[in-house]
C-alpha cells in the first residue's frame, strides 16, 4: 500500500466521520452552501477518473457496478432528503452560524438533521460500496476500488439529497409563512 493510498483512505475516513456527525447534529439550513460539497467532490471524482486512465478501459463489469452504485447513491440521497427534519433555528445554532458566516446573505430561520435514519442510510450506502468493491475486485473491475468512483458516488448522493432537501425546505418555509 502506497503513501497515496493511505492518504486517500485517511481522507475518506475523515470525510465519512464528518458526514456521519452532520447527520446527527442540528445544523442551520443554508441550501446554497449545501451544494458546495457535491460539486467539489464530483469535480474531483471526475478529474481523478480522467487522470487515472481507468475510465478509458471500461468493461461491462465496470459499467454494471457503477450503475448499481449510482442507483444506490440516488435512492439513499433522495431518502436522506426526504427524512430530514426541520425546526426553527435555536439561538445557539444561529450564533455558530454567525461565527462561520462568510457572506452578507440572509440569516437562516430553520435548522435540520436526518438523525438515526440518515445515519442508517449512510451505513447501507457504505455496506453496498464495500460489497461491490470486493465483488468488483473478484471480477477484475478496474473501477471497483477507484477513489474517483467513490467521490463521484458520494457527490451524487449529496447532490440528490440536497435537491430533495431544498424542495422540501421551500415547502416548509411556505407553510410556516402561511400560518
Amino acid at each position: 500500500m502506497s503513501i497515496v493510498n493511505i492518504a486517500e483512505a485517511l481522507l475518506g475516513v475523515a470525510l465519512l466521520i464528518w458526514i456521519l456527525y452532520r447527520q446527527m447534529t442540528w445544523t442551520a439550513v443554508d441550501v446554497g452552501r449545501m451544494w458546495r460539497m457535491p460539486l467539489i467532490l464530483g469535480i474531483i471524482g471526475l478529474a481523478t477518473l480522467a487522470t487515472s486512465g481507468s475510465a478509458a478501459k471500461l468493461t461491462a463489469a465496470d459499467l454494471g457496478l457503477l450503475a448499481i452504485e449510482l442507483a444506490v447513491a440516488l435512492v439513499t440521497g433522495a431518502l436522506m432528503g426526504f427524512v430530514a427534519v426541520f425546526r426553527p433555528i435555536t439561538e445557539q445554532s444561529l450564533t455558530r452560524w454567525r461565527a462561520r458566516r462568510r457572506s452578507d446573505g440572509p440569516e437562516p430561520t430553520t435548522e435540520s438533521r436526518t438523525g438515526w435514519i440518515g445515519l442508517a442510510l449512510w451505513i447501507v450506502m457504505i455496506a453496498v460500496r464495500v460489497g461491490l468493491g470486493f465483488w468488483g475486485h473478484q471480477m477484475g473491475s478496474a473501477l471497483a476500488e477507484s477513489s474517483g468512483v467513490i467521490l463521484l458516488v458520494v457527490a451524487v448522493n449529496r447532490g440528490v439529497r440536497t435537491l430533495v432537501f431544498s424542495m422540501r425546505h421551500d415547502r416548509h418555509l411556505s407553510s410556516v409563512s402561511a400560518r
